[in-house]
């Protein structure tokens, strides 16, 4: 009985087989990932086919946006820590500014 229980033990679990979806997603990464002169990995993005546009977001996203930035604004100690926080993501390169030539943001 002992024997038996280790090689149960011992023995690789079983996989399931790759979703199509997922051999594509690994096939793109195989085909697109490198690194750079920082060492970082880089790999194109796996894009779903057949997919619906994502509609008309920017109204939502904007009111979003002014709530957010509204908050703290009525707490000096909370608006430093938000500008703080907002220019640490700048100067990691986490985000970057956007211009919209001829489109008012506000």
């Amino acid at each position: 009985m002992q024997i038996q229980r280790f090689w149960e033990l011992e023995s690789a679990p079983e996989t399931k087989p790759l979703t199509k979806e997922e051999v594509l997603c690994e096939s793109i990464f195989i085909k697109t990932h490198s690194r750079d002169s920082n060492g970082k990995y880089t790999v194109a993005l796996p894009l779903k086919e057949n997919t619906s546009p994502l509609g008309d977001s920017r109204g939502i996203a904007l009111s979003r946006l002014h709530r957010l930035e509204s908050k703290p604004s009525g707490n000096p100690a909370l608006q430093a820590e938000y500008v703080q926080c907002l220019q640490e993501y700048l100067d990691l390169g986490h985000t970057m500014f956007f211009y919209f030539f001829g489109t008012n943001l506000h």
